[in-house]
C-alpha cells in the first residue's frame, strides 16, 4: 500500500514498484509518472473500484502531464471503464501511454477515463508489440457490459511512437481518427530499424491515409 498525504509543494511524482493501493493528496502535483513491474499484481483494488479511481486522483486539481506505463494500464482499466470521475482534471493537457501492449481495453480504458479533461490536447503512445490475435476481440468490462468508444472533445495532437506498420498499429490510428472530431494533427514516428522497405511503408502510408476521420482538418504525418 502507498500513502501519500497532504504533499501540499510537490510538483513531480515518479512512482515504479508493486502497489496495489494508492491514495494521493498532492494538490499542486504537475507531472505524475505510474508503473508497476510485476504483471501479475494487476488487478484492480477488490470492492468499489470506482471509488479507487476517485481516491487515486481526486486531490490532483493542478495536473498537467501523466505518464501510464506498463502494467499499471491494466492495473487502470480493470473494471473501471464506466467509471467517471470527477471534473477534477481541468488543467490535464497531455497523457502519455507507454509500454502500450496493444491491449484494446487497456488503450480504451486510459482514453475514457479522461476523456472529459477540458484541457487535454496532447496523447503520446509508445509502441509495445503483442500476438495480432489479442486485436480482434470486442471491448468488455468486467461486468461483461461491452464498452463505448470514448470522444476525446479537445484532442488535437496525437503521436504514435516506434510505429512499424503493423495491422493493429493501423487499427489504431483509426480509433484515434474516429473518436477526435478536434484532431488537427497525428503525427507517427517510424521505427526505422524495424521498417522492412518503403515499398511496404507505402503501402501502410496508403492504408493510413483511406482511414475515417471524425475531423475534417485532421492531417497524418509520418516521419
Amino acid at each position: 500500500m502507498l500513502r501519500l498525504k497532504y504533499l501540499r509543494t510537490l510538483q513531480l511524482l515518479e512512482v515504479q514498484g508493486d502497489f496495489e493501493d494508492l491514495h494521493l493528496h498532492a494538490p499542486n502535483l504537475l507531472y505524475l509518472t505510474l508503473g508497476k513491474t510485476e504483471a501479475e499484481q494487476s488487478d484492480a483494488v477488490v470492492g468499489d473500484k470506482k471509488n479507487y479511481l476517485k481516491q487515486a486522483f481526486v486531490s490532483l486539481t493542478s495536473i498537467e502531464e501523466l505518464t501510464i506505463s506498463g502494467s499499471f494500464l491494466t492495473y487502470l482499466s480493470e473494471g473501471c471503464l464506466l467509471a467517471e470521475l470527477p471534473g477534477v482534471f481541468d488543467r490535464l493537457r497531455k497523457i502519455c501511454i507507454e509500454k502500450c501492449s496493444w491491449v484494446w481495453t487497456e488503450v480504451l480504458g486510459a482514453c475514457s477515463i479522461f476523456r472529459n479533461a477540458s484541457k487535454l490536447r496532447e496523447l503520446e503512445i509508445r509502441s509495445f508489440y503483442s500476438d495480432e490475435e489479442f486485436w480482434y476481440q470486442p471491448i468488455w468490462d468486467n461486468d461483461q457490459a461491452e464498452i463505448e468508444e470514448p470522444t476525446l472533445h479537445h484532442l488535437v495532437t496525437v503521436t504514435i511512437n516506434d510505429f512499424v506498420g503493423l495491422e493493429h498499429e493501423i487499427a489504431l490510428v483509426g480509433l484515434l481518427l474516429r473518436w477526435s472530431p478536434t484532431l488537427e494533427e497525428l503525427k507517427i514516428v517510424r521505427e526505422d530499424a524495424d521498417v522492412p522497405n518503403d515499398d511496404c511503408m507505402f503501402r501502410v502510408l496508403t492504408k493510413l491515409l483511406a482511414l475515417p476521420r471524425a475531423s475534417s482538418k485532421a492531417k497524418i504525418i509520418v516521419i
